[in-house]
């Protein structure tokens, strides 16, 4: 009965110091603000259609934030964290985007065109009908991205992991793949690459 006890306290100190929201409300309110947050802690605030065309997000962590329908069109997400993020009809045409984690990240439908993601971790993306038109993907990692029925007119994928991806009906027209790695890739009339 005594070690009861200390486990409910330890349990309720834990519960209670868990915080509601993860991101830092000062940040929120500097992005609203400014419409920039360099290395900014946003973590899963709610960001859904919001306008931050041209906005400085570098080094930002939004890990698990809502995105959905945000316009990012032309903004420096330059080593920024999207991990779990939902970007999903976002807007991130022109954005520049080198080394940022969209890791397990939904971007179905979002619209990438012209998009820099140099080195960018996408692996295990939701990239389902997304448009990556010129888009460059130059190293870039999408291991085990879902990129069915993607629009990849002359995207940039030299030397990208594309291992394990899905590509099923994906528009390929175009792209360059030189030194692209695709060992076990669903290829868009569903064969795997091997």
């Amino acid at each position: 009965m005594r070690y009861w006890g200390v486990a409910t306290i330890v349990l309720v100190s834990v519960t209670a110091a868990s915080p509601v929201e993860a991101y830092n409300a000062d940040h929120l309110q500097r992005l609203q603000e400014t419409g920039n947050c360099q290395g900014c802690d946003l973590r899963q605030a709610d960001l859904s259609e919001w306008d931050l065309s041209g906005a400085d997000l570098s080094g930002a962590n939004l890990f698990g934030a809502n995105l959905f329908k945000v316009n990012l069109q032309g903004a420096n997400l330059n080593d920024a964290s999207f991990y779990r993020a939902d970007l999903r009809r976002a807007t991130l045409t022109d954005a520049i985007a080198t080394s940022a984690d969209f890791c397990r990240a939904d971007l179905m439908e979002a619209d990438l065109d012209y998009a820099l993601l140099d080195r960018a971790d996408l692996s295990q993306a939701n990239l389902q009908r997304a448009n990556l038109e010129n888009a460059i993907l130059h190293e870039a990692n999408l291991q085990g991205a879902r990129l069915v029925s993607a629009y990849l007119l002359n995207t940039d994928l030299r030397a990208a992991n594309l291992s394990g991806a899905n590509l099923y009906q994906a528009d390929l027209a175009q792209a360059h793949t030189q030194l692209t790695i695709m060992d076990g890739a669903m290829m868009p009339h569903n064969e795997r690459y091997e």
